[in-house]
């Protein structure tokens, strides 16, 4: 590496070559560049250091993401960069963590994504809306009334973050709307029209709920004592476990719905398309099975691009090797469904095949995946809770092909 802690071109490409990078899907600067952004996983945070700085180790998160989509690193810096600007403090505040972070600041899926436009009318200016956002969201996770500052805010979101972006998958291939504030509780459905006896024309439309979440955890004060006052990082594991266990919760709410609140998901809704689930014992049985769904969506008139979620014993088996090419199943089926295709935990067995875009299936976000302050215990401790509200709205089921 060269004095500022980055990878040279040259050691990047020496890297990419060990690990057998073929450089004809993405550049050796792409790569490059993913590896001084994994370098975040290493020394730098003793909390978070998974790969002690080690070349080879930083090398495959980044390929990992690379085989996902070929320009990721793009993408990530665009999404940080509009983060940034949408979370940036209105003048005369404290700079710190976001009160609202929106999507961007969670889901890997939205930085592979366009921010979508809002399907709820405004009319006052963006900005102003955004502010208003933001003061809304400090007041209802009443941040402010914490006895601890920002710093302790910033490290609890980080890892916040970090392990939602772990779990996340539904994100990472549907388009997301939002935040568009907590107090959305719900959202129409497609108007219903009849004509009553008196030859007038009746229209009406029923709701579907926003959904919300929440998992709670608490926090030693003499922990967050200690790092406020002398930088001693706190034991923040139960943060990251209530953030997976909430995103996880969320795939499967998107996934499958609840009959409780009376919502279908993606594999469930009534219309979607389907396949039959084949035994992938042999290379290649997998993109027989994902070119039969891909050519289902295209019959029923969906021609792409597509995005596909598998479940974890399903995705691990991308990683044969063609014996005749060398090449995986992942980079053959990347070939064909080109908008990303990810693990996705909640799954059990199987995955989901979805043409890409708005105008079929939307994630409408109210409040996003965020930390807030509770109160204190009797057992001298600070409870806190993470928190989001959101639904799935499906406009074209058909555009979707369950394989099961």
């Amino acid at each position: 590496m060269d004095g500022e802690g980055r990878f040279t071109a040259e050691e990047a490409q020496a890297i990419g070559e060990s690990l057998g990078i073929d450089w004809s899907a993405f550049e050796v600067d792409q790569f490059r560049r993913g590896m001084d952004v994994e370098l975040e996983h290493g020394l730098c945070d003793s909390q978070t250091n998974v790969t002690a700085d080690d070349p080879q180790t930083t090398g495959k998160i980044a390929l990992a993401h690379l085989k996902e989509y070929p320009d990721y690193y793009d993408r990530l810096e665009e999404m940080e960069q509009a983060a940034e600007a949408y979370w940036e403090p209105p003048e005369g505040e404290a700079s710190g963590p976001a009160e609202g972070a929106g999507e961007a600041g969670i889901s890997d899926g939205v930085e592979a994504q366009e921010a979508a436009a809002s399907p709820v009318e405004t009319e006052e200016p963006d900005e102003h809306r955004k502010e208003g956002e933001k003061k809304a969201m400090s007041k209802y996770l009443q941040r402010g009334d914490a006895p601890f500052g920002d710093r302790v805010w910033a490290k609890i979101d980080e890892v916040v973050i970090g392990a939602a972006r772990s779990q996340l998958s539904v994100r990472r291939i549907v388009s997301v709307a939002g935040p568009l504030g907590l107090e959305l509780r719900h959202l129409p459905k497609r108007d219903q029209t009849f004509a009553g006896d008196t030859g007038i024309t009746f229209s009406a439309s029923a709701t579907f709920p926003v959904a919300q979440l929440a998992a709670n955890f608490t926090l030693p004060r003499r922990d967050l004592a200690a790092f406020e006052a002398n930088g001693i990082e706190p034991d923040l594991g139960v943060v990251a476990e209530a953030a997976i266990y909430l995103a996880m919760e969320e795939d499967k709410l998107l996934l499958y719905g609840s009959d409780t609140l009376r919502v279908a998901g993606l594999t469930t809704t009534e219309g979607v398309q389907t396949v039959k689930l084949a035994p992938w014992t042999k290379i290649g049985a997998a993109a027989d099975t994902i070119i039969e769904a891909v050519t289902t969506l295209d019959r029923a008139g969906f021609h792409g691009p597509y995005a596909l979620a598998l479940a974890p014993d399903r995705f691990n088996l991308l990683f044969r090797r063609y014996p005749q090419s060398d090449g995986t199943e992942l980079e053959h089926i990347g070939s064909i469904v080109t908008e990303g295709v990810v693990k996705a935990p909640a799954l059990t067995d199987g995955g989901v095949l979805i043409a890409v875009g708005k105008q079929y299936a939307e994630i409408v976000v109210g409040q996003d995946l965020r930390a807030g302050y509770v109160g204190p215990t009797s057992d001298l401790e600070y409870q806190l809770t993470i928190s989001e509200s959101l639904a799935l709205q499906l406009y074209a089921p058909g555009a979707i092909c369950v394989i099961k």
